[in-house]
């Protein structure tokens, strides 16, 4: 699989934000999200880079926390590949004369798209205590649904029973239990 490149725009100067401050209270769970990213390749550990984007913690009501990184100046600074983003009212006029549905969430969709090297670049982070790069597409950037929609539509190309958006997937059939199963296994594979 090819790996995507981040263009930026002509004449921008690079962007090295200052980190924001962790509430103590959260530094145990983000050090433990950021563990759990480099476990899996999706950030890697990094002494220098001449772009940095701060990151934060929003607290969610199971009292874990949403990790976020502030694209805002890199989004500025990038080049924008706008896909059609289908419009949710538009799929929903569409559903008619199934029998059979179900409904996939693709887990952490946006980090199986990896980035090329000068695009990790352009994506480190910064935490109070170090920095880091996506190997992988990260959440927040201008870019990201517009990229992952594009791979999930090239992926179920030709399946008319499968309806995407972005990382949201539903299947649906109007023939048999069975028939349904195997289309979902389709959409699977």
């Amino acid at each position: 699989m090819s790996k995507y490149n981040i263009k930026l725009k002509e004449d921008v100067t690079l962007y090295h934000g200052r980190p924001y401050q962790i509430p103590k209270a959260y530094e145990c769970q983000i050090c433990e999200e950021v563990d759990r990213l480099i476990k899996i390749r999706v950030l890697k550990k990094i002494n220098h880079s001449p772009w940095a984007a701060p990151c934060f913690v929003i607290p969610k009501k199971d009292k874990t926390i949403r990790f976020i990184t502030d694209f805002r100046e890199l989004n500025k600074r990038i080049k924008r590949n706008p896909f059609p983003l289908p419009k949710i009212q538009d799929l929903l006029l569409k559903l008619e004369g199934f029998k059979y549905a179900t409904s996939l969430d693709l887990n952490m969709g946006f980090y199986h798209i990896k980035l090329d090297a000068s695009s990790r670049r352009l994506c480190t982070i910064m935490l109070p205590w170090g920095k880091y790069e996506y190997n992988a597409l990260p959440m927040g950037l201008c870019n990201s649904p517009d990229i992952f929609q594009e791979k999930m539509s090239e992926l179920m190309q030709g399946l008319n029973f499968v309806r995407t958006y972005i990382d949201d997937l539903l299947c649906i059939t109007a023939g048999s239990y069975n028939d349904h199963l195997e289309k979902l296994d389709q959409v699977l594979q």
